[in-house]
């Protein structure tokens, strides 16, 4: 299993959470040193782990993990793609310029799909396995302050969409899990915490969205599960 944008919130709760079931993980992100201690962790906790540090924004870097990744582990079971913007390029509407989105589509829509090709042809070539994308509410409810994010997000859910429905008669599942809230221990949560005087509305625990993956994995009912208050709007 492939967990791309391993993060300290959701992403290493699925890494233990698929880690459990005995699952040898790859956990891709930027800082190669939180990657070491997410490692040390999941060690820890008996789940065997590799990371791989890597800038998913600088041009060719996407390839080069996929190939790294493919090396070491072969035909991956499970791609699961934890979406994440490009941080510094968020727009408001009237921001929103060529540049600035592209750098959305880029983190949202060519990276995920660009690794998709990659992976999804063995799991189609043995008639199993599953491709799980995680995405914040404006996939799904516009947000004037992530303009352009919506714009690729909303892009990225809609290809996992189609994606189920392409692959439900040939044993692989896609699935897409929206979140409308913050991920307690995730670097947006702790950023806000610091900023704010008041806790925020609402706050989820990863290990219980970790779990909706893992359910989400194995009964392959739905196309998309929602948790949190503003992805249901």
């Amino acid at each position: 299993m492939a967990i791309i944008n391993t993060g300290p919130g959701l992403g290493l709760a699925a890494a233990r959470r698929f880690g459990r079931q005995g699952y040898r993980l790859a956990l891709v992100a930027r800082n190669g040193e939180r990657l070491d201690r997410f490692v040390a962790e999941l060690a820890a906790d008996g789940v065997t782990a590799v990371g791989y540090p890597a800038d998913l924004a600088e041009p060719g870097a996407v390839e080069r993990v996929a190939t790294a990744v493919e090396a070491a582990h072969g035909p991956l079971d499970v791609l699961y793609l934890n979406g994440q913007p490009a941080a510094d390029r968020i727009a408001a509407p009237l921001d929103v310029d060529p540049d600035n989105l592209r750098a959305q589509l880029d983190a949202l829509v060519y990276n995920p799909v660009t690794l998709v090709r990659r992976f999804l042809p063995p799991m189609l070539a043995r008639g199993d396995g599953a491709i799980l994308v995680s995405l914040g509410a404006s996939a799904t409810t516009p947000i004037p302050m992530l303009a352009n994010v919506g714009i690729a997000m909303a892009g990225l859910r809609n290809y996992v969409h189609t994606l189920h429905g392409a692959l439900a008669e040939r044993g692989v599942y896609a699935g897409v899990l929206t979140i409308g809230a913050l991920v307690a221990g995730s670097d947006p949560e702790r950023m806000l915490d610091a900023a704010r005087s008041e806790p925020p509305a609402e706050v989820l625990d990863p290990a219980d969205l970790a779990d909706t993956l893992w359910r989400m994995h194995t009964d392959r009912a739905s196309v998309e599960e929602r948790a949190g208050a503003l992805a249901r709007v």
